[in-house]
């Protein structure tokens, strides 16, 4: 078990070094002074823009990243957007030239005739 760092061999040794420079009698106001501190430091300003930044910058190397393979991405993916939409325009102007000229126009296409046989083909063996 750790708390802060500190095993538990190291906070007795601490503790026992506590009792010993202050005293038995002022453990209890030492204590309160320092929690005291303690709290007026972790609800200042200062306190929660350090914890901020800090918490910035663990992420920041993952942000750059992210944001480089993002540009990275859409640098690749530009020239095929574009090579896409003119397809896409070639199509609609082929569709719009074929659809013109079909219009009053009616057929009906012939199914293809198969390969495959009808089951009235088959021979009557049995598949060995």
């Amino acid at each position: 078990m750790e708390l802060f760092g500190i095993g538990p061999l190291e906070l007795l040794f601490i503790l026992l070094l506590v009792i010993i420079i202050f005293g038995p009698k002022d453990i209890q106001r030492a204590s309160r002074t320092l929690g005291n501190w303690l709290r007026k430091l972790v609800q200042s300003d200062t306190w929660k823009l350090l914890t901020q930044t800090s918490r910035r910058l663990k992420t920041l190397p993952n942000d750059l990243m992210r944001e480089a393979q993002m540009e990275e991405l859409q640098k690749t993916l530009a020239p095929i957007r574009s090579d896409l939409q003119a397809d896409l325009e070639k199509r609609r102007a082929v569709a719009k030239k074929s659809s013109d000229s079909l219009v009053g126009e009616s057929w009906i296409a012939e199914p293809e005739p198969s390969d495959e046989r009808a089951p009235d083909d088959l021979p009557d063996e049995p598949l060995k």
